[in-house]
Protein backbone atom coordinates (compact mmCIF):
# COMPACT_ATOMS: atom_id res chain seq x y z
CA UNK A 1 0.00 0.00 0.00
CA UNK A 2 1.26 3.36 -0.79
CA UNK A 3 2.87 5.30 2.24
CA UNK A 4 0.54 7.53 3.93
CA UNK A 5 1.51 11.21 4.73
CA UNK A 6 1.17 11.88 8.62
CA UNK A 7 -0.70 14.34 10.38
CA UNK A 8 2.54 16.44 11.08
CA UNK A 9 2.98 16.84 7.20
CA UNK A 10 -0.06 18.43 6.67
CA UNK A 11 0.16 21.01 9.22
CA UNK A 12 2.46 23.60 9.11
CA UNK A 13 2.03 25.64 11.89
CA UNK A 14 4.89 25.01 14.32
CA UNK A 15 3.97 23.18 17.72
CA UNK A 16 5.65 24.69 21.11
CA UNK A 17 6.07 23.13 24.41
CA UNK A 18 6.29 25.83 27.10
CA UNK A 19 6.62 25.37 31.32
CA UNK A 20 3.58 25.45 32.69
CA UNK A 21 2.71 28.45 33.99
CA UNK A 22 4.01 30.54 30.53
CA UNK A 23 1.07 30.59 28.04
CA UNK A 24 2.50 32.97 25.22
CA UNK A 25 1.34 31.71 22.35
CA UNK A 26 4.29 31.25 19.98
CA UNK A 27 2.65 29.12 17.37
CA UNK A 28 1.13 31.20 14.03
CA UNK A 29 -1.88 29.74 11.93
CA UNK A 30 -0.42 29.49 8.32
CA UNK A 31 -2.60 27.44 5.73
CA UNK A 32 -2.76 24.20 4.86
CA UNK A 33 -1.09 22.66 1.95
CA UNK A 34 -3.64 20.33 1.11
CA UNK A 35 -7.58 20.93 0.95
CA UNK A 36 -9.42 19.13 4.13
CA UNK A 37 -10.75 16.32 1.63
CA UNK A 38 -7.27 14.75 1.56
CA UNK A 39 -5.97 11.42 0.57
CA UNK A 40 -4.83 11.01 3.94
CA UNK A 41 -8.33 9.23 5.00
CA UNK A 42 -8.82 7.11 2.15
CA UNK A 43 -6.69 4.29 1.85
CA UNK A 44 -8.34 2.92 5.00
CA UNK A 45 -11.44 4.65 5.04
CA UNK A 46 -13.43 5.03 1.50
CA UNK A 47 -16.82 5.53 2.52
CA UNK A 48 -18.71 9.13 1.73
CA UNK A 49 -19.14 9.44 5.23
CA UNK A 50 -15.08 8.92 6.41
CA UNK A 51 -14.05 11.58 4.17
CA UNK A 52 -15.73 14.32 5.53
CA UNK A 53 -13.81 17.47 6.12
CA UNK A 54 -12.12 17.29 9.49
CA UNK A 55 -11.58 20.55 11.60
CA UNK A 56 -8.66 21.77 12.34
CA UNK A 57 -8.93 21.83 15.68
CA UNK A 58 -9.04 18.14 15.55
CA UNK A 59 -6.38 18.56 12.83
CA UNK A 60 -3.65 20.11 15.06
CA UNK A 61 -4.70 18.65 18.61
CA UNK A 62 -3.44 15.38 16.62
CA UNK A 63 -0.78 16.91 14.91
CA UNK A 64 0.45 17.95 18.64
CA UNK A 65 0.11 14.03 20.02
CA UNK A 66 2.97 12.76 17.84
CA UNK A 67 1.06 9.73 17.35
CA UNK A 68 3.80 6.61 17.06
CA UNK A 69 2.92 3.41 15.04
CA UNK A 70 2.73 1.34 18.51
CA UNK A 71 1.10 3.48 20.39
CA UNK A 72 -2.12 2.84 22.08
CA UNK A 73 -4.37 5.67 22.65
CA UNK A 74 -7.93 6.53 24.23
CA UNK A 75 -10.27 9.49 23.14
CA UNK A 76 -12.59 11.19 25.65
CA UNK A 77 -15.43 11.87 23.64
CA UNK A 78 -15.01 11.04 20.41
CA UNK A 79 -17.82 12.45 19.25
CA UNK A 80 -18.10 11.91 15.25
CA UNK A 81 -14.72 10.27 15.54
CA UNK A 82 -12.78 12.71 13.35
CA UNK A 83 -9.83 12.40 15.37
CA UNK A 84 -9.92 8.87 15.12
CA UNK A 85 -10.16 8.92 11.60
CA UNK A 86 -6.77 10.63 11.31
CA UNK A 87 -5.26 8.48 14.18
CA UNK A 88 -5.88 5.03 12.56
CA UNK A 89 -3.34 5.62 9.47
CA UNK A 90 -0.57 6.50 11.83
CA UNK A 91 -0.99 3.59 13.51
CA UNK A 92 0.67 -0.08 12.14
CA UNK A 93 0.76 -2.05 15.92
CA UNK A 94 -1.20 0.08 18.23
CA UNK A 95 -5.29 1.02 18.52
CA UNK A 96 -7.29 3.84 19.53
CA UNK A 97 -10.23 3.52 21.79
CA UNK A 98 -12.92 6.31 21.84
CA UNK A 99 -15.78 6.42 23.94
CA UNK A 100 -18.61 9.06 24.18
CA UNK A 101 -21.83 9.13 26.21
CA UNK A 102 -23.30 9.79 22.85
CA UNK A 103 -24.70 7.34 21.10
CA UNK A 104 -25.87 9.11 18.06
CA UNK A 105 -22.05 10.45 18.08
CA UNK A 106 -20.91 7.04 18.62
CA UNK A 107 -23.32 5.57 15.43
CA UNK A 108 -20.94 8.52 13.64
CA UNK A 109 -18.14 7.29 14.51
CA UNK A 110 -18.43 3.87 13.87
CA UNK A 111 -19.49 4.76 10.35
CA UNK A 112 -17.04 7.14 10.03
CA UNK A 113 -14.37 4.19 11.27
CA UNK A 114 -15.49 1.25 9.75
CA UNK A 115 -13.07 -0.07 8.09
CA UNK A 116 -10.53 0.87 11.33
CA UNK A 117 -12.76 -1.31 13.58
CA UNK A 118 -12.64 -4.16 11.10
CA UNK A 119 -8.87 -4.29 10.59
CA UNK A 120 -8.56 -4.07 14.56
CA UNK A 121 -7.11 -0.94 15.03
CA UNK A 122 -9.91 0.96 16.31
CA UNK A 123 -12.32 0.48 19.14
CA UNK A 124 -15.61 2.75 19.65
CA UNK A 125 -18.13 2.21 22.67
CA UNK A 126 -20.73 4.42 24.00
CA UNK A 127 -19.51 5.26 27.42
CA UNK A 128 -19.05 7.91 30.42
CA UNK A 129 -15.18 8.26 31.23
CA UNK A 130 -16.29 6.51 34.23
CA UNK A 131 -15.14 3.27 35.83
CA UNK A 132 -18.08 1.77 35.67
CA UNK A 133 -18.98 3.15 32.18
CA UNK A 134 -15.46 1.65 31.00
CA UNK A 135 -16.07 -1.68 32.49
CA UNK A 136 -19.80 -1.91 30.94
CA UNK A 137 -17.99 -1.10 27.81
CA UNK A 138 -15.63 -3.82 28.44
CA UNK A 139 -12.19 -1.81 28.12
CA UNK A 140 -11.73 -0.73 32.06
CA UNK A 141 -8.40 -3.15 31.84
CA UNK A 142 -6.42 -1.73 29.04
CA UNK A 143 -3.62 0.53 29.72
CA UNK A 144 -2.82 3.80 27.26
CA UNK A 145 0.19 5.39 25.97
CA UNK A 146 -2.05 8.54 25.34
CA UNK A 147 -5.20 9.60 26.30
CA UNK A 148 -6.57 12.57 25.18
CA UNK A 149 -9.75 14.55 24.95
CA UNK A 150 -10.79 17.95 22.37
CA UNK A 151 -13.49 20.46 23.63
CA UNK A 152 -14.65 18.43 26.41
CA UNK A 153 -15.36 20.23 29.28
CA UNK A 154 -14.89 17.85 32.28
CA UNK A 155 -11.07 19.02 33.18
CA UNK A 156 -11.89 22.49 33.03
CA UNK A 157 -15.29 23.07 34.60
CA UNK A 158 -14.52 21.49 37.54
CA UNK A 159 -12.40 19.50 39.89
CA UNK A 160 -12.51 16.31 37.95
CA UNK A 161 -11.04 14.08 40.82
CA UNK A 162 -12.28 11.00 39.70
CA UNK A 163 -11.62 11.16 36.17
CA UNK A 164 -7.91 12.08 36.95
CA UNK A 165 -7.66 9.47 39.10
CA UNK A 166 -9.20 7.10 36.39
CA UNK A 167 -6.56 8.79 33.86
CA UNK A 168 -3.45 7.70 35.48
CA UNK A 169 -4.96 4.22 36.46
CA UNK A 170 -5.29 3.87 32.82
CA UNK A 171 -1.89 5.43 31.59
CA UNK A 172 0.96 3.21 30.99
CA UNK A 173 4.67 4.21 32.86
CA UNK A 174 5.22 7.49 30.66
CA UNK A 175 2.14 7.75 29.02
CA UNK A 176 0.13 11.69 29.53
CA UNK A 177 -3.07 12.59 29.72
CA UNK A 178 -3.84 15.69 26.80
CA UNK A 179 -6.70 18.16 27.21
CA UNK A 180 -7.19 20.38 23.77
CA UNK A 181 -9.18 23.57 23.84
CA UNK A 182 -10.03 26.11 21.27
CA UNK A 183 -11.12 28.93 23.15
CA UNK A 184 -11.96 32.68 22.23
CA UNK A 185 -8.31 34.42 21.83
CA UNK A 186 -8.72 36.62 24.77
CA UNK A 187 -9.88 33.50 27.20
CA UNK A 188 -6.71 31.36 26.18
CA UNK A 189 -4.38 32.27 28.41
CA UNK A 190 -7.58 31.66 31.05
CA UNK A 191 -8.43 28.31 30.13
CA UNK A 192 -4.33 27.18 30.10
CA UNK A 193 -3.84 28.27 33.91
CA UNK A 194 -7.65 26.65 35.20
CA UNK A 195 -6.67 23.13 32.87
CA UNK A 196 -3.31 23.34 34.67
CA UNK A 197 -4.18 23.72 38.09
CA UNK A 198 -6.83 21.10 37.89
CA UNK A 199 -4.24 18.96 36.42
CA UNK A 200 -1.82 19.80 39.07
CA UNK A 201 -4.48 19.43 41.81
CA UNK A 202 -5.04 15.93 40.18
CA UNK A 203 -1.72 14.81 41.06
CA UNK A 204 -0.41 15.30 37.45
CA UNK A 205 2.94 17.57 36.16
CA UNK A 206 1.61 19.62 33.62
CA UNK A 207 3.08 21.52 30.27
CA UNK A 208 1.02 23.64 27.98
CA UNK A 209 1.08 23.17 24.11
CA UNK A 210 0.20 26.51 21.51
CA UNK A 211 -0.91 25.34 18.03
CA UNK A 212 -3.18 28.17 17.45
CA UNK A 213 -5.61 27.74 17.33
CA UNK A 214 -5.41 25.55 19.42
CA UNK A 215 -3.90 25.12 22.98
CA UNK A 216 -2.76 21.46 24.79
CA UNK A 217 -2.57 21.03 28.26
CA UNK A 218 -0.06 17.93 28.44
CA UNK A 219 -0.42 16.23 32.01
CA UNK A 220 1.85 13.02 33.47
CA UNK A 221 0.94 11.11 36.69
CA UNK A 222 2.97 11.91 40.09
CA UNK A 223 1.98 8.93 41.93
CA UNK A 224 2.37 5.03 40.98
CA UNK A 225 -0.39 3.47 38.99
CA UNK A 226 -2.80 1.14 40.31
CA UNK A 227 -4.11 -1.84 38.63
CA UNK A 228 -6.78 -1.37 36.79
CA UNK A 229 -10.30 -1.60 38.01
CA UNK A 230 -8.87 -1.58 41.51
CA UNK A 231 -9.77 1.27 43.33
CA UNK A 232 -8.60 1.93 47.25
Amino acid sequence: MAAVPSVDAMVTAPLKCVPDGTHKPTARRTPLHKPLHTPLLTPLHSSPVASTAVPERIRRAVAALDVRPADRLLEIGCGGGGAVALVCPLLTTGTITAVDRSATATSRAVRRNEGAIRDGRATIATAAFTESGLTAAGISGRRFDKIFAINVNLFWTGPARAELALAADLLAPGGALYAFYEPPGDRLAELAAKVSGTFAAGGFTTEVLHAAPVVGIVGRPLRPRRSPGRRP
